[in-house]
């Protein structure tokens, strides 16, 4: 890598301060306010709404059935002996 290329990759990284806790602010602010829509996939649930996926694990003994003020609401499944 050339020594120019070195510098550029460099500068991606490099913000003020100022720069990341003005984002983390907004990021903050934009998560309280977030409607997540909650979705099943095997034994992971997680949200479809906002702009970075995010999700848990429930395991199989639990089953989404929907959710409640943007929160999962999950049952537990009982298996057969």
């Amino acid at each position: 890598m050339e020594e120019n290329e070195t510098k550029v990759v460099e500068n991606v990284f490099s913000f003020p301060q100022d720069t990341i806790d003005e984002l983390r602010r907004q990021a903050v602010e934009k998560s309280k306010n977030a409607k997540h829509e909650w979705r099943q996939r095997g034994t992971w649930v997680y949200c479809k709404s906002c702009e970075m996926e995010h999700g848990f694990y429930i395991g199989t003994n639990k089953m989404l059935v929907g959710s409640e003020d943007g929160k999962p609401k999950l049952i537990g499944l009982h298996t057969a002996k």
